[in-house]
């Protein structure tokens, strides 16, 4: 799902008014962890003493999204989370239905599901395409994501191959964990059994309904 679920809510709550912040205050930070070890273990640890909302809501991993975080506090004082939500142009007085599902996967079903897709993708060249960025886009932020990350690390020998698959699928099942958490804080997200076809069908059929009552009412 990666940032899906923050489109969505952006789409239905709105975006942070997020303040312009001098690249200077960016660079300055990127410097600071560089010198550290563990630079992004200390990134979200700092990020969670000043603003726990929004290192709860950012990955580990995801060091562009941090440093963003971080410079907004350091620049302007204030924390991204308390930032006001403007919603998108044109949206404001437009009434909207939102009806949201969410098929459910058991649990050793979908580590299944991850480990194969894993093995797919070693198998047909992630580690190879994974070089190929390296040598002509070293700073690309795809380098820091789950699968990529890890053969970044693979490559500069820090890690063999058998260490390269667990991690990646170790990772993956827990970006699932944390995408399943932040499903099941909204109330408004209906979970489905995607094995129950016959419930699937029946909450399409509603949904189609009250779209066609929407329509004749206004």
């Amino acid at each position: 799902m990666g940032g899906t679920y923050f489109y969505l809510r952006s789409l239905q709550n709105g975006m942070f008014a997020i303040p312009p912040v001098d690249p200077s205050v960016v660079e300055t930070l990127e410097k600071e962890f560089e010198e550290q070890d563990q630079p992004l273990v200390k990134m979200h640890e700092m990020l969670t003493q000043l603003d726990p909302k929004t290192a709860e809501n950012i990955h580990p991993n995801d060091r562009y999204r941090m440093i963003r975080a971080l410079s907004i506090i350091r620049a302007t004082g204030k924390k991204p989370s308390e930032l006001p939500l403007v919603r998108p142009a044109g949206t404001e007085s437009t009434p909207r239905l939102w009806v949201k599902y969410a098929l459910l996967v058991p649990r050793h079903e979908l580590t299944q599901r991850i480990t194969l897709r894993t093995d797919q993708m070693l198998n047909q060249g992630l580690v190879e395409e994974t070089k190929r960025l390296l040598e002509n886009f070293p700073n690309a932020r795809a380098l820091t994501s789950i699968g990529y990350a890890e053969c970044v690390r693979y490559l500069k020998q820090e890690i063999d191959h058998k260490q390269l698959r667990n991690e990646i699928i170790e990772k993956t099942r827990q970006l699932a964990k944390r995408q399943m958490t932040w499903l099941r804080s909204d109330p408004e997200v209906r979970f489905i059994d995607h094995r129950d076809q016959e419930r699937i069908l029946l909450e399409v059929g509603n949904l189609q309904w009250i779209l066609k009552g929407e329509r004749n009412s206004s």
